[in-house]
């Protein structure tokens, strides 16, 4: 990294103060990370690693970390990659899984030895890489190791650490919370369109001239351009048909997260297949509204 200048200090404080994640992809798997009771912030990991199924962060890890006792904040500048792999019967190959345990190391101390030739011990214990002291004008020094680890995990099985994630399992809470809190809209929408529909219904039947009465062929009288409303409505349809299959095909899972860029494709199909609903809807609109030319 370049050399360190006095604002470089202070985002670095303030992306480990807001928990900022670093993403990196390998053979187009997301590098994930877990939580490590036995390992400390910033500390170096202790082989072999615990067996650990869930990934804490599937999609990245974190840029820093503060230690909890003494407000420091350390920067995770060693990266401790483990890939898994899976071997067939017929001697290929296959990466199935991508962790990486960050670390903080101060590169500048003269007790760490890290290099080609002169690989970290892990569990050892290593100065830590402080924020808070970083010197200006001097680079910072980044490293990885990398350790491989043979998984039973086959290829078409390897994104499901990933989707059964602590993290993905908490956003599928927040998705009932939103059912639920949707569900309850429907309802009150309903009951409220039910009151307002009795209520108006009454008064048109009633003999007596009421408010609604006085103004119901202003509130109903077609526009000066049809053709122009009917047209907004017709794409408005369009546009909410597309996001409602989107989205139901997102939230059953329909599409792998392998396949980056494949909900845009969907949006641009189903966009294009709404066309015929909008055309039809723009229509019954443009006749609604008296028109003639269609």
């Amino acid at each position: 990294m370049p050399s360190t200048q006095k604002g470089d200090i202070a985002k670095l404080r303030e992306l480990v103060e807001k928990d900022y994640d670093i993403q990196i992809l390998i053979d187009n798997l997301p590098v994930g990370s877990k939580s490590y009771k036995e390992f400390q912030c910033g500390d170096l990991p202790k082989l072999p690693l615990p067996n650990l199924d869930r990934y804490t962060k599937p999609n990245g890890f974190s840029i820093g970390c503060k230690d909890g006792i003494n407000s420091n904040m350390y920067l995770n500048n060693h990266w401790n990659f483990v890939l898994s792999y899976h071997e067939t019967k017929n001697g290929k190959r296959y990466l199935v899984g991508a962790e990486v345990i960050p670390s903080s190391l101060d590169h500048s101390s003269h007790e760490v030895r890290c290099g080609p030739r002169t690989p970290l011990i892990y569990g050892s214990s290593q100065p830590l890489l402080n924020i808070n002291d970083l010197e200006l004008n001097k680079p910072i020094t980044f490293s990885y190791s990398l350790t491989w680890k043979k998984s039973d995990i086959v290829w078409a099985s390897r994104w499901d650490a990933y989707i059964n994630s602590e993290q993905t399992l908490d956003s599928k809470t927040h998705l009932l919370s939103i059912v639920n809190l949707f569900v309850l809209v429907l309802v009150l929408s309903s009951l409220i369109a039910s009151l307002l529909y009795y209520r108006i219904g009454k008064e048109l039947k009633s003999t007596e001239i009421t408010n609604w009465k006085s103004i119901r062929y202003d509130v109903f009288a077609p526009p000066r351009a049809p053709s122009v409303l009917a047209a907004f409505f017709g794409s408005g349809v369009q546009l909410l048909g597309m996001l409602i299959i989107t989205l139901g095909l997102g939230i059953v899972v329909f599409t792998s997260p392998g396949n980056r860029g494949k909900y845009g494709t969907l949006m641009l199909l189903f966009y294009g297949l709404m066309g015929i609903s909008s055309g039809y809807y723009s229509m019954r609109m443009y006749k609604l509204m008296g028109g003639v030319h269609w």
